[in-house]
């Protein structure tokens, strides 16, 4: 009869194979989330390069910085999505790799590496949420500086 050890159990197919689609997806999220957060800024910019002559037709002009700023700090939150989960990819990875210790060092080296890459995954999701408040965020500060 074979025996199936817990570490075999551990990287079984649904909880490797659904980490690694969840980050896949995460990974299509940070790219989204830049070219939101970019294209906001770019046609910020735009209009405010097309605007100038016009400022006094705006109530709120000084508040199109807040925007701008606004969308230059989601686009850091979007690069710091895409380094935690670049990074939780790469735990993943080496947890999948056996190793050539014993049994019990096996499964403590794969628990850390899995919980490394589980924390580096929540922290990517929460810099995507704060990605979106902050284009969010902007896009307020810009109505309020055209339409008061």
């Amino acid at each position: 009869m074979y025996y199936v050890s817990e570490y075999e159990t551990m990287g079984s197919f649904p909880v490797s194979e659904f980490s690694k689609n969840a980050l896949g997806h995460l990974d299509g999220l940070t790219q989204w989330v830049f070219l939101l957060n970019g294209a906001a800024a770019a046609g910020l910019l735009t209009f405010i390069g097309n605007s100038l002559e016009r400022k006094a037709l705006f109530p709120h002009w000084e508040t199109f910085s807040n925007s701008l700023l606004c969308f230059s700090v989601g686009l850091m939150f979007a690069v710091l999505m895409r380094v935690c989960t670049a990074v939780s990819l790469n735990f993943l990875s080496q947890a999948s790799e056996p190793t050539s210790s014993t049994e019990s060092e096996e499964i403590r080296i794969y628990l850390l590496v899995s919980d490394r890459a589980v924390i580096f995954g929540i922290a990517s999701v929460m810099a995507f949420v704060c990605s979106g408040a902050f284009f969010l965020a902007g896009v307020l500060w810009g109505r309020y500086a055209v339409f008061g």
